[in-house]
């Protein structure tokens, strides 16, 4: 994942906001429904390592939201 898509280009990856469902324009965060966080679970379901391009770019907000 990467939060720039010139990046996401160059790794042949996705955005943070696409990856994890966040609306680019968000004002908040999407609601922790459960469809939504099933939805989170069954995608990354395999998931083991999570690589995070551009870290310096991305705010404390998104970076609290993953922790979620």
């Amino acid at each position: 994942m990467a939060y720039t898509r010139k990046t996401i280009f160059n790794i042949d990856g996705t955005t943070i906001h696409a990856s994890l469902s966040i609306h680019f324009n968000y004002k908040d965060f999407p609601s922790l429904s459960s469809k939504w966080l099933d939805n989170l679970i069954n995608k990354y379901d395999q998931l083991w390592l999570m690589v995070l391009d551009e870290i310096s770019f991305v705010g404390k907000r998104i970076l609290k939201f993953i922790n979620l």
